[in-house]
């Protein structure tokens, strides 16, 4: 069963520059996301889906972040 919630803050300017790497809240990733490394889906405003790499020992997002940042 997929897990659906909504998650909203503010972005730094070293969330989408360089690296483009997010880090995430420790509490949220551990009550709502894998205890595994693994792709999790973002949906925007629009409905349209971004593939993202989910790091969890790093708690954060990687890969696909990029991409989901810049059409944002």
């Amino acid at each position: 069963m997929m897990k659906a919630f909504l998650l909203s803050f503010d972005l730094l300017p070293s969330h989408v520059t360089g690296c483009f790497w997010l880090g995430l809240p420790s509490d949220f990733c551990r009550e709502n996301l894998p205890r595994d490394d693994g792709m999790v889906t973002m949906v925007d405003e629009e409905g349209d889906d971004y593939l993202v790499v989910y790091l969890a020992r790093k708690r954060g997002l990687s890969g696909g972040w990029k991409g989901f940042a810049k059409a944002h």
